[in-house]
């Protein structure tokens, strides 16, 4: 009898945390289709999608499970104000590994642009070099300030609620996070290149 009404909650959260996600994989998509015109006038934008969307999903993912875990445990408590150094300590490493990463971003998109000689026009070279560690940085530091808050909020709710966070967070945050980080981009790259001249 109780094995039955955990498979039943369990389904039910794993059901839950697919539509979720399944429903915003279409505004996530749609903002990608918004990059056609960015991507035909720069095409050196291409070689920072793929980098950024993998450091968002490796990131939050990783933030998604120590979350989950602290909740359980009781390392953290599910609210913004007044927490633990837990809390404190988890929120300020996922801003540092979204700096570190996205720097590293920027210096292997340049690489690899130069590499494939899709660097974008510009009469002086340092320019080149500021746009691609400008996109990378500024979209993936706006797409994590727009995350995380989403993140914790859907942590503490799913927690709250007695539902899982383990089964539910990660599937639906891949999502959001796919739809702000692309937005991100998209943002950014038009107003560096913008500023830039490019």
């Amino acid at each position: 009898m109780r094995s039955a009404r955990a498979f039943r909650l369990l389904f039910f959260e794993v059901l839950l945390g697919e539509f979720i996600s399944m429903s915003f994989m279409i505004p996530a998509q749609s903002v990608f289709g918004l990059l056609t015109e960015t991507v035909t006038r720069l095409p050196a934008i291409l070689v920072l999608i793929p980098p950024i969307l993998e450091l968002r999903g490796n990131l939050f993912g990783v933030f998604c499970g120590r979350l989950s875990t602290a909740l359980h445990l009781g390392t953290i408590e599910p609210r913004f104000r007044g927490n633990t150094s837990t809390f404190r300590s988890t929120v300020l490493g996922v801003f540092l590994l979204a700096t570190v990463s996205s720097l590293w971003s920027g210096a292997l998109g340049y690489v690899m642009s130069k590499v494939f000689g899709v660097a974008p026009p510009s009469p002086v070279w340092f320019l080149s070099v500021v746009f691609y560690f400008s996109v990378a940085f500024l979209s993936a530091m706006l797409a994590t300030v727009m995350t995380a808050p989403i993140t914790l909020a859907a942590a503490f709710q799913t927690y709250r609620r007695g539902l899982d966070p383990d089964v539910l967070l990660y599937p639906m945050i891949s999502s959001v996070s796919d739809s702000l980080t692309g937005f991100s981009i998209l943002l950014v790259a038009r107003l560096v290149s913008f500023l830039l001249v490019i």
